[in-house]
Parts: structure tokens; C-alpha cells; sequence
């Protein structure tokens, strides 16, 4: 088995040129530790329901120690508990 390197947001996977790539991705569900995380970022960021989705990947970003590779870095450049990928080449992994 494979070890989880990133956390891809799904804008990445809706413009990826590379039909391969769904082939190579884990699915994650939320567990407790995510659900944990997600009413902390809800409570410290504040409770909007259109960031909603951003907190769930936010949350589990955080919860699995990834950094997350998004197109929308402003939706999640606030949240100090995560990491934004910079880059990251999908072909070479």
C-alpha cells in the first residue's frame, strides 16, 4: 500500500488532464478525529455555511498531517493549522 503524500482538493481533480490520476487516489472518510477538527475550525474561524466544505478538507488535512494541494488557496491560507502545498508534480509520484 501506498503512503497518503497530499490531500487534493477537488478542483484539482475536475481540471487534472490526467484521466490515471483517479486511479492513484484514496478516499478518505471523515472519522472522529476530523469531526473533532472541523468544529474547532468551525468555532476559531467562525460558522458560515459556504465555507462548510472548506472546513471538512481543512479538518482533514489537519487530522492526517498532509499538506492540501488546492487551486483555491485564499479559502484556506487563514487557517494556521494546516499546510498548503506550494507545488506539486501529479506525474512524478
Amino acid at each position: 500500500m501506498a503512503k497518503i503524500k497530499l490531500l487534493i482538493d477537488t478542483d484539482i481533480l475536475i481540471d487534472s488532464p490526467t484521466p490515471s490520476l483517479l486511479s492513484r487516489i484514496k478516499i478518505l472518510r471523515i472519522d472522529d478525529d476530523i469531526n473533532k477538527k472541523y468544529l474547532f475550525l468551525m468555532k476559531k474561524y467562525g460558522e458560515k455555511s459556504d465555507l462548510i466544505a472548506d472546513y471538512i478538507i481543512a479538518a482533514t488535512a489537519w487530522s492526517k498531517k498532509l499538506p492540501l494541494l488546492t487551486r483555491n488557496k485564499k479559502h484556506f491560507i487563514r487557517i494556521e493549522e494546516i499546510v498548503l502545498s506550494p507545488s506539486y508534480d501529479i506525474e512524478s509520484t
